[in-house]
């Protein structure tokens, strides 16, 4: 940040999961810089960009399941510095900033998620806690067709890497595709209109992504949803948009920023 200045964090404010973000976002604090932060650093080399966590794994000769026991070291402390800083963000999104972000307890997500989930499921899935970090444009005024309004990268730590890949399809991928139709988004009038799976490429271990289509009085607004696992780290890169579009490509350029730097923070 210009001269240096500190910025401390706020309660994030989490939409319902299935509820696409609303283009009008309250501007958050900044959050605080930490040691911890600048070692993890940004994504130097221009390799690593072209080449992703399986180049930098394979030119330090480690293995999968050797980066899976290097997550084992990481504790809910650790998550904040995992998610982007605006320095981070692919081309689509550079110029956005912080307007929300915190972390997200088991009983925080459940109760923002789909109806009838708790914060005891959560937890007997694995998910210890999360971190969220959102970025928006911040213009208002002009919400045309199309807009990619927000993006947004999230942390969670569970128990297991087998946890992970558990969540990924039995709750994101599942519960998605188990309340189309629904109504979402509390007193907001929205449905749940569509869900399409995609198939995202080019990281390190599994990942699953979904296009969210949802509706209102307002007009259709879209998600496009990327979860992806490292060792016991599950992240998830996503970018909302005005209207029924797919954003695979730029949701998978912030994915692969987001696996970078939690595997940098991962191997310290």
């Amino acid at each position: 940040m210009p001269g240096g200045a500190r910025r401390r964090r706020m309660p994030v404010r989490l939409r319902r999961m299935g509820e696409c973000p609303r283009p009008v976002l309250s501007p958050s604090k900044d959050i605080k810089s930490s040691p911890f932060l600048a070692r993890a650093g940004p994504d130097p080399p221009e390799a690593d960009e072209g080449q992703g966590v399986r180049g930098m794994v394979e030119r330090i000769s480690l293995r999968e399941r050797e980066l899976n026991n290097f997550t084992f070291r990481m504790t809910e402390a650790d998550l904040e510095f995992m998610v982007l800083e605006p320095g981070d963000l692919p081309p689509e999104l550079q110029g956005y900033q912080v307007v929300r972000e915190g972390l997200m307890d088991n009983d925080t997500l459940a109760e923002h998620g789909f109806r009838g989930n708790t914060g005891e499921r959560f937890g007997q899935a694995g998910r210890i806690n999360g971190y969220v970090r959102e970025f928006s444009s911040g213009d208002t005024l002009t919400v045309a067709d199309g807009l990619n309004f927000v993006g947004s990268t999230v942390a969670h730590l569970f128990q297991s890497p087998e946890q992970v890949s558990r969540w990924m399809h039995d709750i994101f991928l599942k519960d998605f595709e188990g309340n189309v139709g629904e109504s979402v988004g509390l007193g907001q009038g929205q449905q749940l209109v569509s869900v399409q799976r995609l198939d995202p490429q080019g990281f390190f271990d599994e990942a699953v992504a979904l296009k969210v289509l949802q509706g209102g009085p307002a007009g259709l607004l879209s998600s496009t949803v990327i979860d992806f696992r490292v060792g016991r780290i599950l992240g998830v890169a996503y970018v909302g948009t005005v209207g029924d579009h797919q954003r695979l490509e730029p949701a998978t350029a912030l994915g692969l920023a987001l696996e970078r730097r939690i595997v940098r923070v991962v191997l310290g």
